[in-house]
This record gives structure tokens, sequence and C-alpha cells, in this order.
């Protein structure tokens, strides 16, 4: 039996397919520069799906972080909650997105829909097999982690900055 955490920040995305990586490079950046409460659980989801159910199908609130093509230009971050979350995966980028869907389709099945979702959508460049991200996207990547931190703390979530990038 998993502890159920009242908080969870899923990243999203593939490594080898370029800026369909940044999901996973905002957890990278959130687990390195922050800490946060003991009931807050951040993963790296990589390109998993229904397999996430039992991390998130009991939180209080989830937010997604994941390359999202919403026709802006590179780099661009958009929030967005509730039922559109499930909406912004209509123009598919990879094998992941697919699965989102259903693994919101699911907890609504299974009457376990967390009471606020939230999606950072950061919009690629490239999802081309590829290396690391596009300039543009990687300039995103510290906006939107602060991003999902002004949420938390909007919930009422302590979290501490503990990057050294100040000395």
């Amino acid at each position: 039996m998993l502890y159920v955490m009242n908080t969870v920040v899923v990243g999203i995305g593939n490594l080898l397919m370029g800026d369909d990586a940044v999901g996973v490079k905002v957890v990278e950046m959130l687990r390195q520069g922050y800490e946060f409460p003991p009931d807050v659980l951040i993963i790296d989801g990589g390109t998993k799906s229904i397999e996430l159910l039992p991390w998130i199908e009991d939180a209080r609130r989830v937010i997604f972080v994941d390359a999202v093509d919403l026709g802006d230009p590179p780099g661009t971050i958009r929030e967005v909650t509730g039922e559109a979350v499930a909406e912004c995966f209509e123009n598919k980028l990879s094998v992941h997105q697919i699965g989102l869907p259903d693994l919101i389709g699911a907890m609504a099945l299974r009457g376990t829909v967390p009471q606020e979702m939230v999606l950072i959508g950061i919009q690629p460049s490239s999802t081309d097999l590829q290396w690391g991200l596009t300039e543009e996207v990687s300039r995103a990547v510290r906006r939107a982690a602060e991003m999902v931190v002004a949420r938390l703390r909007q919930w009422g979530l302590e979290v501490r900055d503990v990057s050294c990038d100040t000395i």
C-alpha cells in the first residue's frame, strides 16, 4: 500500500525526444533547488501514463508539467486547470500523451480525480529524436519550475528555496 500524498507534481516527457523532455527537466530543477513538505511528492513520470495511477489517484492536488502543443511560440508556458487539462492533449506530441487522458479518465471512473488538477504546459520547438532541449525551451525550465512553486505556495504549502545560485 502506498502512502497517500496530499499533493503530487509529475514531470512528463521522453529524454530522447528533444523538447518533449521538458517536464522531466523541470522536476530535476525542483528536486535540486527546493525542499518540499513531506506530503508533497515530486515524480519523474517519464513516459508513463496509466502506471502513475497508484501515485496520484488519491492525491488532493496534482500538477502535471509537460510539453504541450498549444500553437504558441516555442518556450511559451501556460497554466491550465481543472477539466481543461485533458483537453490540452488533443494535439498529441508523443506516445505518453495518449495515456494521460486515459489516466484522468481512469481516475474519473474510480472516483479518485484530485480536487485540484493543474497543467504547466510548455510549447516545444522540436520533439524530433534528439538529446537535449532547444534553446527556447531550455530557457523556460526555470520559469516553469517557479510557476510550480508559486502554485504550491498558493495552496498554502511551505516550499523552501535551497538553490546555491545566489552565492
